[in-house]
């Protein structure tokens, strides 16, 4: 999410940690409290400009001041100003009742929900190259089945040992294909002392809002009830007492032989369609007519308490019914255990839960879209940037003249032709990235590589467009990006550079153009580890405890675009990204780059890290000799979020002689 890259010169505070403008945390503190003051200072000025006779407030002012000019300020600047202030504050309230509502109810397939929730209960058991070896061993033992089959025909027996090889592989990797899970789960509980246990307890006790004396007992003091309605939210995006009346409407009408009620798919529509021509794969996440209303395959509230199932043996106990009470009862009870009289420990459902917003003032959206204006027309007037539009995505796309598609596509040009494309994060749009734009388009990839950066004013604080509280999503942003990459004829492969919130379009688009992404370069990268909260609970909900934090919360989390986007249209299981399987080339430093901010506020980098390194990529590092040992991540421990795009810095340069590295 996007600490802007464009930053003010940093001086250490007194407790050592990064403080843009002043050591001191009470500037920070006065200077939001000056924004936020500006509104209210602007209403009393008009009340007291309409209501207070002028010259009982020149009577007031000391005669060094009962000047002209004073009063023509007052009169043609002060008091419009403060008009338009007071209206804008009239329609930011509205803006912010209008985000209120629901966001969209994508109901996704059972097989697909299989799949990411045995993905996610897996990480940290020691099994992270499983579904990655799977195929592998599946086309080798299938390939011994049959060379077995065969000699066994010829023998007159039965083939022995790879069945039950096949089997054991199946088990292990069950659900990572969309088998239900819960038997492997069962099969491998975890005992309540076992660390991986115990971490996995403490990691999902993040997402519920404790008092810090119960977190070391979390699982004591989170009950089955408290955890079903985590699961509601996580799974279907809903509250745990629709999904009730859901399932009881759908028992009784089953009983008495009644059709069973067809649960609608928000998400199904004219985008849904044109992804199907697209790309078919698109569809498949979702859920069928009736799919979720069979009576054979299980109602949600059943899929839920499967998946609270799973989580139990993950972490090798059963939730209690009551608050610090013994584990539950292996059975299932109505009402998941809990009772009308017993208080919910509260739980991080970020699509659910109110869109926090903070009020700001008019000028500080002319401030920042007047700066990235500056940098949109620096960029198509200085730069050889165009501004083109597919659909709804508007784009700056730089094509240089000694580029074809013939030269893109022929194997002997080494990828010296493939195009690139940039993806921003949150904050002010292309202002903060003003730096890394003047990098590509003076460098020597501007002469051979196209270049392509989508916008996206719902993450750029743009309230002046159409599109800023109507975000485009995930196959939304696909269909368009296909057909502008048809516009331009990106017929190949491309390579992709992403910061930050940018990296969950990365993505996306590596979900749906796979192989076409020949290279992928991460930059503060968000669409791992989804299922542990600390970027939205450290962007959103985590108290802020120190200066950087208050700032990114009240300038970028709860800026009301970006607050919509995040706590309305963020939805996990289609942004997290499986290192193992949806990445090319994954541990090839050529193809696949990583750079980490060890000062990062939003990202826990030191587990980010642990779960790259689980799946082979490598850490670049010098040894004691000065050698460099290349390898795909490279961490940065006194940066922080955004600081490896700074001009001139260390990361900008790596990142930049790595866009132009041409293939061995």
């Amino acid at each position: 999410m996007a600490h802007s890259p464009l930053r003010l010169p940093a001086f250490k505070s007194g407790n050592g940690s990064l403080i843009p403008f002043d050591y001191s945390d009470t500037f920070v503190r006065l200077a939001i409290l000056s924004i936020r003051s500006l509104p209210v200072v602007c209403w009393l000025y008009l009340a007291a400009y309409l209501f207070i006779p002028s010259s009982t407030v020149v009577a007031t002012l000391p005669s060094a001041l009962r000047t002209k000019w004073l009063r023509l300020m007052a009169r043609y600047v002060w008091f419009p100003w403060s008009v338009i202030e007071v209206v804008f504050s009239l329609y930011h309230a509205y803006l912010v009742r209008k985000v209120q509502g629901p966001g969209p109810q994508p109901i996704y397939s059972r097989r697909f929900l299989r799949k990411v929730f045995a993905r996610a209960l897996k990480s940290g058991l020691g099994l992270d190259n499983l579904v990655k070896a799977d195929e592998t061993h599946r086309q080798q033992v299938e390939q011994d089945n049959i060379k077995e089959a065969t000699n066994s025909k010829l023998e007159g027996t039965r083939p022995e040992g790879n069945e039950k090889s096949h089997s054991k592989a199946t088990q292990a990797n069950n659900g990572s294909d969309g088998d239900d899970p819960e038997p492997w789960f069962k099969a491998n509980a975890l005992t309540p002392d076992d660390p991986r246990a115990r971490k996995f307890q403490r990691e999902q006790a993040k997402w519920f809002h404790l008092d810090p004396q119960y977190k070391k007992e979390s699982h004591k003091h989170i009950t089955r009830r408290d955890v079903s309605h985590w699961l509601a939210w996580s799974l279907f995006n809903s509250h745990l007492e629709d999904i009730e009346a859901e399932h009881s409407d759908i028992s009784k009408k089953a009983r008495a032989g009644d059709e069973l009620p067809q649960i609608a798919n928000e998400t199904h529509g004219t985008a849904a369609d044109e992804a199907d021509e697209e790309d078919p794969n698109l569809r498949k996440v979702y859920a069928e007519p009736g799919e979720w209303s069979n009576a054979e395959g299980g109602t949600r509230l059943d899929f839920l308490r499967k998946a609270r199932r799973m989580l139990e043996a993950r972490q090798g106990q059963r939730y209690p019914l009551k608050r610090d009470g013994e584990p539950g009862p292996e059975e299932e009870l109505d009402g998941e255990g809990g009772s009308k009289d017993q208080p919910l420990t509260g739980s991080m459902r970020l699509t659910i839960d109110p869109v926090v917003v903070e009020a700001r003032p008019f000028l500080v959206y002319c401030i920042t879209q007047s700066l990235s204006r500056f940098t949109l027309y620096r960029a198509t007037r200085h730069k050889g940037f165009e501004l083109r539009t597919s659909g709804r995505l508007s784009y700056l796309v730089s094509i240089p003249s000694s580029w074809s598609p013939e030269k893109a596509a022929d194997p002997a040009s080494k990828g010296r032709y493939r195009p690139t494309i940039f993806l921003h994060g949150l904050g002010i749009g292309l202002a903060q990235y003003h730096a890394l734009i003047d990098e590509l388009a003076g460098s020597a990839l501007s002469e051979t590589h196209p270049i392509m950066i989508p916008i996206q004013p719902h993450i750029s604080q743009n309230i002046f467009s159409p599109h800023f509280l109507k975000p485009i999503g995930h196959h939304e942003m696909i269909i368009c990006l296909r057909k502008a990459m048809k516009t331009l004829r990106f017929d190949g492969d491309v390579q992709v550079l992403s910061h930050s919130m940018g990296t969950i379009v990365h993505a996306w688009l590596l979900k749906s153009l796979g192989n076409r992404i020949a290279r992928s370069c991460f930059v503060d990268p968000i669409p791992f580890r989804l299922f542990i909260p600390d970027v939205c609970g450290n962007f959103l909900y985590f108290k802020a405890d120190n200066s950087i934090k208050r700032l990114l919360r009240f300038f970028v989390g709860r800026e009301i675009g970006t607050a919509n986007t995040l706590s309305r249209y963020f939805d996990w299981s289609s942004n997290i990204l499986w290192p193992e399987d949806e990445i090319p080339n994954l541990t090839s430093p050529q193809h696949t780059r990583f750079f980490l901010a060890g000062q990062d506020v939003i990202l826990n980098c030191q587990e980010t890290r642990e779960y790259l390194l689980e799946y082979g990529v490598k850490e670049e590092v010098t040894s004691a000799e000065g050698k460099r040992e290349r390898g795909g991540m490279v961490v940065d421990w006194k940066a922080a979020h955004g600081e490896l795009l700074m001009k001139d810095g260390r990361g900008m340069k790596m990142i930049m002689k790595w866009l132009q590295e041409e293939d061995e």
